[in-house]
């Protein structure tokens, strides 16, 4: 008898998942839920389907060690790589993860089982409807107070829904994985400097400075109010649900990291940050007349030896007046090449009634490296379900409760623009 491959193990573990999704569909198809038989010959099918998985894991981990041991003998080599980590492992889970790389790929996170979704948990959690598998995932989670703790494969996917609406991710700020309440993470505040010296004299000493970024996990909740028909009937209600919390909790923190007071238990944002740099408009502001101010803060910028610039992040009205800026013949005003490709970005979190001397309706802008902007986020995100408090109206409430916080990496990566008044 022929011995199985990893690829038979696979394909007949497709097979069962076929099976079970069958079983789903047919269910789905009639408007019920599954029998009790069902229930149980399904689960039958998930314990078959992982212990192939598992099956076809272990053979290829046997395959790969066979390979190793059947390969030429080596001497040892020093693998070890430039930035001080070994040759060969840059596909390690990260803990500070940059703009442009996927949060739930980046750290690493495990894949949530076939058919369970954040929607679908949020769903049952109501009484509007589950399935065997989100059951057995609701079982898992639900805590002892009767709410539920969002296994890490499932939070990842919200926190990158979450990083998909946020105006600071988009500006290039980086998420910083936070396994405690309270993280520090390392900086350089000052290079070492370099001397010129003559032949047999002594090196000059010169010692880096080191500083301390400390994430303070602050607590971050929002809640969320569904129809309970909508809950039942909706096609998309779990992908709308999915993106209510995503828009929420992106709203609020990018709040917090532009403009957080740094009081009331709300992250210090840039803006009131100790050592940011700053171009004023005025004593009573002004209004945009060209684009003086984003060269100034890049100057600014420039002269504290930091990053370049990018992303600028204003309030809607603000991009709007720069787009409405004129030449001496009515053309549109050309951006100078020194911020041509500096990206422009608007959030409604950047306030429009800011006093700036006389001025009750000035504004701001944040000029800089969004790169030296770090995010921390607890990877645990609770969720509570309200059945009676809105039932008058027929109504489910659900609270998210999420931690975070804010740290800026190099305060001087960044420049405040304040006192822009409309025209």
């Amino acid at each position: 008898m022929k011995n199985k491959s990893v690829q038979d193990y696979l394909e007949d573990r497709g097979k069962v998942v076929d099976k079970m999704r069958g079983m789903l569909d047919a269910a789905a198809l009639e408007g019920r839920d599954l029998t009790p038989e069902e229930i149980e010959k399904y689960e039958a099918l998930e314990r078959k389907q992982e212990a192939l998985g598992k099956q076809a894991e272990l053979m290829e981990s046997q395959d790969t060690l066979e390979d190793k041991l059947s390969q030429p003998w080596k001497p040892l080599q020093n693998n070890r790589s430039l930035n001080g980590g070994a040759a060969g492992q840059g596909n390690q889970p990260k803990n500070i993860v940059p703009a442009s790389e996927i949060f739930s790929e980046a750290t690493d996170a495990p894949q949530p089982s076939p058919g369970v979704t954040l929607g679908g948990i949020l769903r049952a959690m109501a009484g509007a409807g589950t399935t065997p598998v989100i059951q057995n995932a609701l079982s898992i989670g639900t805590d002892t107070a009767g709410g539920y703790t969002v296994p890490t494969a499932l939070l990842a996917q919200l926190i990158d829904a979450l990083r998909a609406k946020s105006v600071c991710n988009a500006a290039g700020c980086q998420t910083v994985v936070l396994n405690t309440k309270e993280t520090n993470v390392a900086r350089l505040d000052a290079d070492p400097i370099a001397a010129w010296r003559a032949e047999q004299a002594l090196v000059a000493e010169s010692d880096p400075t080191f500083g301390n970024v400390q994430f303070n996990a602050e607590s971050l909740a929002v809640l969320v109010k569904v129809s309970f028909e909508l809950l039942q009937d909706s096609l998309n209600v779990e992908q709308a649900l999915m993106n209510a919390f995503a828009q929420s909790l992106a709203l609020t923190l990018d709040q917090a990291a532009l403009n957080g007071a740094g009081s009331a238990n709300e992250p210090l944002g840039i803006v009131n940050t100790p050592g940011i740099k700053t171009v004023d408009m005025g004593v009573n502001g002004a209004a945009l007349s060209n684009y003086d101010p984003m060269i100034n803060s890049s100057y600014e910028l420039a002269n504290a030896n930091a990053g370049k610039a990018t992303a600028a992040v204003m309030a809607p009205r603000t991009e709007m007046e720069f787009a409405k800026l004129v030449d001496s013949t009515g053309q549109p005003l050309q951006r100078p090449s020194m911020i041509k490709d500096l990206p422009f970005l608007s959030t409604t979190t950047m306030p429009i009634t800011e006093t700036h001397g006389t001025a009750n309706n000035a504004s701001s802008i944040i000029v800089g490296d969004f790169s030296q902007l770090w995010i921390g986020i607890r990877q645990q995100l609770r969720i509570e379900v309200l059945r009676e408090k809105f039932m008058d109206n027929l109504q489910v409430g659900f609270i998210a409760h999420l931690r975070a916080d804010v740290a800026l990496a190099h305060p001087q990566s960044f420049c405040h623009v304040q006192g822009v008044v409309p025209t």
